[in-house]
């Protein structure tokens, strides 16, 4: 497999970029930073995209544009047909390499299959439906292309990606340690959450 590592900040905070960038340094896969413009055009290997500088959850839940929006246009930045596999996870997200490569190379039946997608998956009741988590999901690019075919243009993008993708067939996969807090201990979790000062 050929896999990419998208991260997505969700607004332009220079200190938290900087702090994801050294967590990725030695990543065995390419790395792609995206984030909204503003101060982060200063910063080497951040590609800025134009949507959206305010968003997150709460703008989307009243039908404005936001996390959704920016997501797609971080996955079209890619050259998608490089990679079999985008891990896409946010600029507080710390990733344990080691274990993401160990599971990789467990699960790579799985893998071969462009409908599975992994991550932190449950059904949540406030949102009526199932999706994975969005700080840490991996997705075949097949379906990436795909789903972005038919886009959604609001919602929060965790919720609305997953709908996306199953109704185009995926089955979502929970994976036990994607997508914890990041107070859990980091060399028994694949990829940790709201790391904001965690080194």
């Amino acid at each position: 497999m050929k896999l990419a590592i998208l991260v997505l900040a969700n607004t332009c905070n220079i200190k938290q970029l900087s702090l994801s960038r050294r967590w990725n340094k030695h990543s065995p896969f390419p790395v792609f930073y995206r984030s909204y413009c503003g101060d982060c055009k200063a910063l080497l290997e951040v590609e800025c995209i134009p949507c959206c500088r305010a968003g997150g959850t709460g703008t989307d839940w009243h039908g404005k544009p936001g996390m959704i929006t920016r997501l797609g246009y971080a996955f079209r930045s890619i050259n998608l047909d490089d990679f079999t596999h985008v891990l896409k996870i946010d600029d507080d997200t710390r990733v344990n390499y080691a274990r993401l490569e160990e599971w990789l190379n467990k699960s790579s039946g799985l893998l071969k299959s462009n409908l599975n997608v992994f991550g932190q998956c449950r059904y949540a009741p406030w949102e009526r439906t199932t999706f994975c988590g969005g700080c840490s999901v991996l997705s075949h690019t097949t379906l990436i292309k795909q789903s972005l075919m038919s886009w959604p243009k609001t919602g929060p993008d965790d919720v609305e990606m997953s709908r996306v993708q199953v109704n185009l067939g995926a089955k979502l996969n929970n994976v036990p340690g994607f997508y914890e807090e990041c107070d859990k201990p980091f060399d028994s979790h694949i990829s940790l959450h709201r790391c904001h000062t965690a080194e």
